[in-house]
């Protein structure tokens, strides 16, 4: 794991690794809450919206990403 951030609500944990992929965990069961949400090239950083509804991704390579 290369970095983390938790949700506004703290529910959730955005994590984000060398391998090209973020990841949202469910704090209250320590699972994956969402499949790898992947990028072609290392996911470098990411953050939650306001709302905690959506996951903005960015990789090394420039491409931006926003899953819902």
């Amino acid at each position: 794991m290369r970095d983390a951030w938790f949700s506004p609500d703290e529910r959730w944990l955005l994590t984000v690794s060398d391998e090209g992929a973020a990841r949202v965990w469910d704090l209250l069961t320590s699972q994956p809450a969402t499949p790898p949400l992947r990028h072609d090239d290392v996911v470098t950083t990411a953050a939650w919206s306001p709302d905690g509804r959506r996951v903005l991704t960015h990789a090394r390579d420039g491409s931006i990403r926003i899953w819902i």
